[in-house]
């Protein structure tokens, strides 16, 4: 009985297959190779089939209207011609498959581009370029679209073919953006056939005003020091380029002036540097200040070359001023600090061998800029400032063996031990160009007794 059942089944199954095969629309079967690839495309795209390692295919596609196939191997490039369904076939031997694809029409669609940035002051000539999303069954009737608008602009006759046309434009009198309508654009039978009976599109803009300049800035006149940078900025009401009249002028340039110090002599010497935007109303300079120029000595902006004018090709109505400040050089840094040390009589003594120290220095600039601060250095004496060898270092030789934040006070509070009988104490002074003092060393110490003293004399005993 199990026997005779078991057969049944298989009777049954072979059945099932046969009949859902025999159900399979007439020229269709169970595809046996994987065929990968794009399922929709459009006209003229190309797109890459693969049977990846099945081995070599013969390719086909089921409509030569709709697309065209090359390839032999395991891979092959279907280019889409027109509109419609087709089917792209790999067969591997005896076994098949493939990928049924959908090419879908283009719409009559256009993208506006312009020449001389797209601006025309009056009577300056430029073109307009229509590129459509398809190729076009015949030109499309093209004109501007009121009487106000061919106040702003006149324009010449369409010409192109396919999916590329152009117009030349002349400007006109006030300002303002132009407007036109493209009518009748019908896209080819091949790309299917759409059709937009008008399409608006803008055309150049017509600006017959003067750009202005808006401010001059330069960083504060005073103070600077070598390897600053000095920056100047200029900006303006609308966007504005250099005037390019020959190959020369591509830039505006920013000129300083100051005494070069040589050993053949001092030499006066003009420096310039171009002036850069990213967004073009807003331009900007920046120089770094030469390290030929001695202390003292002056670094002045001293003019501005060159030649604005808009995206129109209209004029800055008001140049640059001729002359804004001027910034000398310091190279000096403050005097030598003179320093304090001193337990203070009203904050609490501390506990045990931690006694609360008050440190102070103070000074003044040799040059112009100020002090900004000062930073000290303290070790316990000699401990750590003598080499492997036994030879004794005094300390910090210059700024770069400092490094403790700066401390724009006078005075600061420290908490030390008594413990550690001295301390050597070193102090220098910055300015705000970072122009540093000599050091001052001292030396701090408590005796057996707990008695503190400051040796100022400006020497480590």
């Amino acid at each position: 009985m199990k026997t005779i059942l078991n057969i049944a089944i298989v009777a049954l199954l072979t059945l099932t297959i046969v009949s859902c095969k025999d159900d399979l629309p007439a020229g269709e079967g169970i595809p046996q190779i994987y065929v990968t690839g794009a399922t929709t495309a459009l006209p003229t795209d190309v797109e890459e089939y693969s049977v990846g390692d099945a081995g070599s295919a013969t390719w086909t596609v089921s409509d030569a209207a709709v697309a065209s196939i090359s390839g032999s191997g395991s891979t092959a490039s279907v280019t889409f011609l027109s509109p419609g369904d087709v089917r792209v076939t790999a067969t591997v031997g005896s076994q098949t498959g493939y990928v049924d694809v959908r090419v879908s029409s283009i719409d009559a669609g256009v993208t506006v581009s312009y020449d001389s940035y797209g601006f025309l002051s009056k009577d300056s000539t430029g073109t307009v370029t229509f590129t459509f999303d398809a190729p076009l069954a015949s030109a499309p009737l093209f004109g501007l679209k009121g009487t106000s608008d061919a106040k702003l602009i006149t324009v010449g006759t369409l010409a192109g073919s396919a999916d590329k046309y152009t117009v030349g434009v002349t400007g006109g009198e006030g300002n303002g953006t132009a407007m036109a309508y493209l009518r009748d654009v019908i896209v080819t039978d091949a790309f299917g056939g759409d059709k937009a009976d008008t399409l608006e599109v803008a055309m150049h803009t017509t600006d017959n005003t003067a750009p202005a300049m808006e401010t001059f800035d330069q960083m504060a006149a005073g103070a600077v020091s070598w390897g600053m940078d000095v920056s100047a900025t200029i900006s303006f009401n609308e966007a504005v380029r250099a005037a390019m009249t020959d190959a020369a002028d591509t830039a505006i340039w920013v000129y300083y002036g100051y005494t070069r110090d040589m050993v053949a002599g001092a030499t006066a010497k003009e420096d310039s540097v171009e002036l850069v935007s990213e967004d073009m109303i807003t331009w900007t300079a920046t120089l770094t200040v030469p390290d030929s120029i001695s202390h003292g000595n002056g670094f002045n902006y001293v003019k501005t070359g060159g030649e604005f004018l808009d995206l129109a090709g209209n004029e800055v109505a008001v140049g640059v001023a001729a002359s804004l400040g001027s910034f000398t050089i310091d190279r000096e840094g403050p005097n030598v600090p003179t320093t304090t040390a001193m337990e203070p009589t009203t904050m609490p003594e501390g506990v045990g061998n931690q006694r609360w120290v008050t440190l102070g220095a103070a000074s003044t600039d040799v040059g112009l800029a100020g002090v900004a601060g000062y930073h000290y250095l303290l070790k316990e004496a000699y401990e750590s400032d003598t080499t492997a060898t036994g030879v004794h270092n005094a300390g910090p030789k210059s700024l770069a063996d400092f490094s403790s934040e700066l401390n724009e006070s006078e005075t600061m509070s420290k908490l030390m031990s008594t413990d550690s009988a001295r301390y050597d104490l070193f102090w220098i002074a910055v300015d705000e160009l970072g122009n540093a003092s000599d050091i001052d060393s001292a030396r701090l110490q408590y005796n057996k007794n707990g008695e503190f003293s400051y040796n100022v004399d400006n020497t480590i005993p």
